[in-house]
């Protein structure tokens, strides 16, 4: 019997050094996309996500939050994760970007509700469990986010989706 992960994580090695927020976002955005199917793949969510940097000189850092809720949606871990970035980024180019997500959960899923909260995380996650269908059926590149249209960064960046193996 495997050992159940403790942890889902994903990281890219940049073709060239990053230096503006927008593309350092996009990748941010495709490294979620990956450590989000496998969550929900595994039917777990997480309660911490992280980010690590490398930059060009190879110097590291990561910094890490814990989520009000565990989750396993795409936006919400992407969300955490440029937050993060954002706090720990110094502006020098990025040649590493990494996103983990910890304290993994399984069972029951409830999520405490919020007045301030505008986001509808059933729709969110209703989503998300059918893009990961069409994925499944179609291959990963069947649905991608417009962000990367036009892109050098693939939309599944860091990752290889089960579904590229072969399509059914």
């Amino acid at each position: 019997v495997p050992v159940p992960n403790k942890g889902y994580g994903n990281s890219t090695t940049l073709p060239h050094d990053v230096t503006d927020r927008e593309e350092a976002d996009r990748v941010l955005l495709a490294l979620s996309e990956t450590v989000a199917a496998r969550l929900r793949a595994d039917h777990v969510q997480a309660e911490i996500v992280s980010v690590g940097i490398k930059y060009s000189d190879l110097s590291y850092v990561s910094h890490q939050k814990v989520l009000n809720t565990s989750t396993d949606i795409t936006v919400e871990i992407c969300g955490a994760a440029r937050e993060l970035f954002a706090e720990r980024w110094n502006h020098r180019p990025v040649r590493l970007l990494g996103v983990h997500a910890g304290r993994v959960r399984r069972g029951d899923f409830s999520r405490q509700m919020s007045f301030l909260d505008e986001a509808d995380y059933g729709k969110l996650a209703a989503l998300d469990r059918t893009v990961d269908a069409v994925r499944e059926r179609y291959g990963c590149d069947a649905v991608m986010r417009a962000a990367f249209l036009n892109q050098p960064i693939h939309h599944m960046s860091g990752g290889i989706q089960r579904s590229q193996a072969g399509v059914k």
